[in-house]
């Protein structure tokens, strides 16, 4: 803020930066208050706020009615702490009409103050009368845009939504001001699910910035919820150049993935490994600090070597994964080592490649290695593109004595033996998007000839409560390969977007998987079928938020079986 008001001081007053600081000695001070106030704004430009303020204070006194002195000194006062005295001088510059001089940091500065005590509408108020002095103040307009943010943040869209249309309305300000109030609008309306008003003020909010990369990031983002993925694209690009902006980079790099182009997709996915801050991948940032400055496999010669390959992102995407791990000994790896969860262990081992399964959480048991490289860099260091997805399925095999303890007891049931998964992990941001209620999915029990199994952890007060003839006996698997010998039992398994997709389609088991409208990176766009599991179909919605078209259809599909 400091550097703005410096500026607005500097267009003010030309000559400030010219006068010399003199000692704050009462006796070198000059007796003209116009002298008085261009030393004061020439010590204030210099950072030195206590002499500043002695300065503005000696010229209020050869002249009370210098509002430009006294705006100054509350200016001064308020960046030294000493909110009380600032908030006084402000006032006193308002009401002696420093808005007639074309001047909104009173205003602006006294809004801070007041935002700060906790009186938000009188903070308001002063913000919006700021910008009506001047149309083009942005501070003014990006403190009411942070207003209406912290707004939306706490629920209060509709209080949101009235503060931006307020100063949209009562004081129209110039460009760029007026795109931080279309930008915000836009996210606000979004977030109440008004998406085409929002696409409407993102774009007029572009119009006022063209170079707003995070309008820009933003508008990418409603635009591929709504399916249009090329201009997604597109926007991402664009922000994706401001430097720094991780986010950006990383919506382009899933979206590319999206759109197909995995060739490209992964090499951008890389960007992770260098970048904290990203939404959901802290553990990737904390691991690649603990092995900072050891050598990362970026496809070198593996022969004679041992390999570290490390976990990351969510049980689904490692089972996704784990089909490169016999690729690596075909590479000549000596030894694999392998660290992640402990409910994964079993799977990894049964993959028949790994030669030790380590805690990743604990650096001290990590193995000595020559090269570490996370599994979900496999695409990437493999050249991996939509022809070449390795389809080495089933790669995933519980062993014979396990599925045997779990097919008697299955086998004794009537009917289709059918697992059901119809929940996400309530923790993930967008699990609301991709999960349905139990009850949501009874057109499917209505099939004749069908027997349900619950595969949903924790499902118990689910099925209580939808009284639906579901067997729920996934309590009694202790980790993901248990629940691959009890899913081995099963002619067909419908779910949801989670890892028990992923699980199913590496066993090679039937799979027909629920996909929201605007997918995501591991299923693409418009397919009902995936290259990465040839025993998937995918049931996806046709319009976002409606899941009775979907289940129709996969009710439909199952009394033709």
């Amino acid at each position: 803020m400091l550097k703005a008001i410096k500026a607005w001081i500097g267009r003010t007053e030309s000559q400030a930066a010219e006068a010399p600081a003199k000692a704050a000695e009462p006796a070198d001070i000059a007796v003209s208050a116009a002298a008085l106030k261009q030393e004061a704004d020439a010590l204030f430009n210099q950072g030195k706020l206590d002499l500043a303020a002695q300065r503005y204070q000696a010229a209020l006194v050869a002249d009370p009615g210098l509002l430009r002195a006294r705006c100054n000194l509350g200016i001064v006062l308020h960046a030294l702490g000493r909110a009380d005295e600032a908030a006084g001088h402000l006032r006193l510059a308002i009401d002696g009409g420093i808005a007639a001089l074309g001047i909104p940091l009173a205003h602006h500065t006294l809004g801070l103050l007041e935002r700060g005590a906790g009186s938000h509408d009188e903070a308001c108020r002063l913000f919006l009368a700021a910008l009506v002095i001047s149309p083009a103040h942005e501070e003014s307009a990006t403190a009411l845009c942070d207003m209406a943010a912290r707004l939306a943040e706490s629920g209060e869209l509709a209080r949101a939504q009235a503060l931006l249309e307020q100063a949209l309305s009562s004081a129209p300000p110039a460009a760029p001001a007026g795109g931080h109030f279309h930008h915000f609008l836009g996210n606000v309306l979004r977030q109440k699910g008004e998406a085409n008003a929002a696409l409407g003020h993102y774009r007029l909010a572009l119009e006022a910035r063209p170079d707003d990369p995070q309008a820009h990031y933003n508008l990418g983002g409603l635009l591929q919820d709504q399916g249009e993925l090329d201009a997604a694209i597109a926007h991402y690009a664009i922000a994706a150049a401001k430097p720094g902006f991780t986010e950006a980079r990383w919506a382009l790099a899933l979206a590319t993935l999206l759109s197909g182009d995995l060739g490209k997709g992964f090499q951008m996915f890389e960007m992770r490994l260098d970048a904290d801050g990203i939404e959901g991948l802290k553990g990737t940032a904390t691991v690649m600090r603990t092995l900072a400055g050891k050598p990362r496999w970026r496809g070198e010669d593996l022969r004679g070597k041992t390999l570290l390959v490390w976990l990351e992102h969510g049980i689904g995407d490692n089972l996704m994964m784990m089909r490169y791990l016999p690729l690596l000994k075909e590479r000549g790896a000596q030894r694999i080592h392998v660290l992640g969860p402990s409910f994964l262990n079993r799977v990894v081992d049964n993959s028949g490649c790994v030669d030790g399964i380590g805690n990743q959480l604990d650096p001290a048991a990590y193995p000595a290695f020559d090269y570490h490289c996370s599994l979900m860099s496999m695409p990437a260091m493999f050249g991996t593109t939509l022809d070449t997805i390795p389809r080495n399925v089933p790669y995933i095999r519980p062993d014979d004595a396990s599925v045997a303890r779990w097919r008697e007891r299955v086998q004794a049931q009537d009917g289709m033996k059918i697992g059901l998964v119809w929940s996400g992990n309530p923790q993930f941001q967008h699990d609301y998007k991709r999960s349905v209620t139990l009850g949501m999915l009874g057109p499917l029990f209505g099939v004749p000839g069908t027997r349900f199994f619950s595969l949903q952890k924790g499902g118990g007060p689910a099925i209580a409560a939808a009284n639906l003839p579901l067997t729920d006996w996934i309590e009694e698997c202790g980790d993901v390969y248990e629940t691959a010998a009890l899913m081995a039992c099963m002619d067909l398994v419908i779910t949801v977007d989670t890892s028990m997709a992923h699980l199913a389609g590496a066993m090679g088991k039937r799979v027909w998987m629920m996909s929201r409208f605007e997918s995501e990176w591991r299923w693409m766009r418009g397919r009902e079928d995936s290259p990465w599991y040839p025993s998937m179909r995918i049931f996806p919605q046709q319009a976002a938020g409606e899941w009775a078209p979907v289940v129709q259809a996969m009710a439909a599909a199952l009394a033709a079986e």
